[in-house]
């Protein structure tokens, strides 16, 4: 799983011109969850490990955290036109 969610491999980015990049050398990687009130409140996954750039090795360590709020707060105003058309 990390090498998908590794920068410019698994199913994201890729080089130009229909060439895969270089796969990366010692992925690795974690998540971890927070649950509030029996919800997913907030994730957080950390991918590592070594990309080949030009003969070049350079070491990848990215953090990602996504929080999850607001639940349930987003409010739609259906316009009187489109409330007539579904009554019909």
């Amino acid at each position: 799983m990390a090498l998908r969610l590794f920068p410019f491999g698994g199913r994201r980015g890729g080089a130009g011109g229909g060439e895969a990049p270089p796969p990366p050398e010692n992925a690795k990687g974690s998540v971890k969850f927070w649950v509030k009130d029996g919800s997913l409140a907030k994730y957080e996954y950390n991918v590592q490990g070594t990309m080949s750039f030009g003969g070049n090795s350079i070491e990848i360590n990215r953090t990602t955290t996504v929080e999850i709020k607001d639940v349930g707060t987003t409010k739609v105003e259906v316009p009187e036109e489109a409330k007539k058309k579904l009554q019909q």
